[in-house]
């Protein structure tokens, strides 16, 4: 820019000088010969004005082809890969059942009741769940009720007869389980009043995950 600034000053510089040169050739009284010397100056300087200009508009059009070729500043960039190591360990949990209540009348007809729990297992984990952590179907067989004598069953089902173990595997998302206690008619128990119960701890069962 500075350059192209020099050249435009120098061809103003030529501009005026012809200018001076008219006004001369107007007013003044000058000879032939003096006329002849002016038209040649004239001449001389306009040849000179041209060719700065010209010059100018070069230096112009080289300055612009010198930025586009000039390639941007990049900026510089490091880099180093690492790995992200993950370990798991595989997992299941259980929520806690609500208790079964079951109400039965001696020599009555079967009572049933149903509770329901939540089991969550690592994705595609296997696990076998159970009750009290007995595997087997001999696990599921009636058991006697110290308190009022009569004998129930547990399952995994509505029914709660037909007890045994459910083998799955995790989902990585809750599993809803239904736990069922049948007890059979026609029992008349054990009881030295008119009512009796177990409660209010009842008969304790535990449901186990195993994994």
């Amino acid at each position: 820019m500075y350059v192209f600034n020099q050249h435009v000053a120098f061809v103003d510089y030529f501009d005026a000088h012809v200018e001076i040169l008219v006004q001369l050739m107007l007013y003044s009284p000058l000879s032939a010969r003096g006329v002849c010397l002016i038209k040649l100056s004239l001449r001389s300087i306009q040849m000179k004005s041209f060719q700065m200009k010209k010059l100018a508009a070069s230096t112009i059009a080289a300055a612009a082809l010198f930025a586009a070729m000039t390639p941007a500043a990049q900026a510089l960039t490091a880099s180093q890969p690492f790995n992200v190591i993950i370990n798991l360990t595989s997992a299941c949990t259980v929520s806690v059942p609500a208790d079964i209540t079951l109400n039965y009348t001696a020599g009555g007809a079967t009572a049933t009741g149903t509770t329901a729990a939540n089991v969550t297992c690592t994705n595609t984990l296997p696990y076998t769940l159970s009750m009290n952590g007995l595997a087997g179907a001999g696990n599921y067989a009636p058991a006697a009720d110290a308190a009022t004598g009569l004998n129930y069953t547990l399952s995994f089902t509505a029914a709660g007869t037909g007890g045994a173990d459910v083998v799955s595997a995790g989902t990585g998302a809750i599993q809803a389980i239904t736990i069922g206690a049948n007890i059979t008619s026609g029992q008349f128990g054990t009881c030295l009043l008119g009512s009796c119960s177990n409660g209010p701890g009842g008969a304790g069962q535990t449901v186990v995950v195993n994994y």
